[in-house]
């Protein structure tokens, strides 16, 4: 049986948590359930489905489930928050099933979006936003890619990129599986290539996780995960070290959520469950501090 990849795993968490009843859920993602791996919905649509679900799986993975929902509305809040601050461009660096293009109505015909990923991630894609919608939308550009070998001003370039347009970038559930290279190539593209005013939001974790010296019970069995599922993790960032790692990078107003933050500002009594606590994320805006003259 071909395994599920964290594209379709990541998808799954966002329609499993929107199907549940208003008051239990944590984010809202309508557009998900639309495009869950054939055979699979039946497990997020139903109330039996959403309980057996959680019974199959690991603590781990109740934990990564957790999690999910959490980054998927503090992303949708940074994307909202652009929007409202003239938005003229949506940059989405690995988008996997990534809904917002679809759900974020003021993006069409307002915003350039570009979709960067893998080619194949690509194709999956398109086939069921087709069987959704009866065609895939025409106003995103879909950027073939792959972080570690490929250049990505050229790929976006030759989809009409604007390097002076006010652009977000959202780099959901990357940065782990590519290497420091990629990483820095990616970071020093979108410093150097933006308009003042442009940010970028991305999720990491720290080195300990990557090397197995973390004491969090769950870190090795997150690792493990990663590695049977063909995806292992390469890259870490210190928390304590990020401000500075993104400084130096040509960033500021660096702002770092860890996930008792998130639990926070997201959580109620009725949706409250396990949250995986070895992610931060965190948004910058490109250029000199905002508060500068």
């Amino acid at each position: 049986m071909k395994k599920i990849s964290t594209a379709d795993r990541v998808n799954f968490l966002r329609a499993w948590d929107s199907c549940h009843p208003a008051e239990a859920r944590v984010c809202n993602d309508p557009i998900a359930v639309k495009l869950i791996r054939p055979g699979m919905g039946i497990l997020a649509k139903t109330g039996l489905g959403r309980k057996l679900f959680l019974k199959m799986i690991n603590p781990v993975q109740r934990a990564i489930a957790g999690f999910i929902p959490l980054r998927t509305c503090l992303i949708d809040d940074n994307l909202q928050a652009a929007i409202n601050n003239d938005l003229e461009q949506l940059v989405l660096l690995g988008a996997g099933y990534d809904t917002r293009p679809y759900r974020f109505k003021d993006l069409k015909n307002r915003v350039k979006v570009f979709e960067v990923d893998l080619r194949e991630i690509q194709s999956i894609k398109q086939d069921r936003l087709t069987k959704a919608f009866g065609s895939v939308p025409d106003h995103v550009n879909y950027v073939p890619i792959d972080f570690e070998k490929d250049d990505l001003g050229d790929c976006l370039s030759s989809k009409g990129y604007a390097t002076d347009l006010k652009t977000f970038f959202i780099w959901e559930g990357v940065t782990q599986y590519i290497d420091a290279k990629a990483v820095n190539r990616t970071l020093t593209f979108v410093a150097r290539n933006s308009k003042p005013g442009s940010s970028l939001i991305f999720d990491y974790t720290s080195p300990d996780v990557i090397d197995g010296t973390n004491e969090n019970p769950l870190a090795r069995d997150l690792v493990e995960l990663a590695q049977q599922l063909g995806e292992p993790f390469k890259f870490g960032i210190n928390p304590g070290l990020i401000g500075e790692f993104l400084s130096q990078r040509g960033f500021s107003d660096v702002e770092d959520y860890s996930a008792d933050e998130l639990i926070r500002r997201y959580h109620t009594p009725a949706n409250r469950r396990s949250v995986l606590d070895l992610f931060h994320i965190v948004h910058a805006g490109v250029g000199k501090p905002s508060n500068w003259p």
